[in-house]
């Protein structure tokens, strides 16, 4: 079976990256096992033999040191460090966004900003 929904797809690209990208040197047997899975069966997963589930995307992400979300494709941040200097970048009319350790609050505030850029774009006609 290979894989053939745009959404699979990015999913996989991102699990590709995530695992070669620059600075980052585990062997995939190691990542594999720290995820409870074979090796094998990561290997499937990198060919798009099999596809990215949000429970191995839960699983991965941690042996991967990047985060849930971003496997998913809830968001773009892969990593927790991408994710609060996002949150901690100046807006538009000048207020930044102070990183919260409350799960719930920065959620929130990642909503704000999205609804926010939405709104621009639907305004400018992107």
């Amino acid at each position: 079976m290979k894989l053939t929904n745009e959404t699979d797809i990015e999913r996989r690209s991102r699990l590709i990256y995530s695992i070669y990208r620059p600075g980052y040197s585990q062997k995939r047997s190691d990542i594999a096992n720290s995820a409870g899975y074979s090796p094998e069966y990561l290997s499937r997963l990198i060919s798009g033999e099999r596809r990215l589930s949000d429970e191995a995307a839960h699983n991965l992400a941690p042996a991967l040191g990047v985060r849930e979300e971003y496997l998913q494709l809830k968001d773009d941040y892969m990593t927790i460090d991408d994710y609060t200097a996002a949150l901690s970048e100046t807006n538009d009319i000048g207020r930044s966004y102070v990183p919260v350790f409350s799960i719930n609050k920065l959620n929130f505030l990642i909503l704000q900003k999205v609804k926010k850029n939405i709104t621009r774009s639907r305004v400018q006609g992107i």
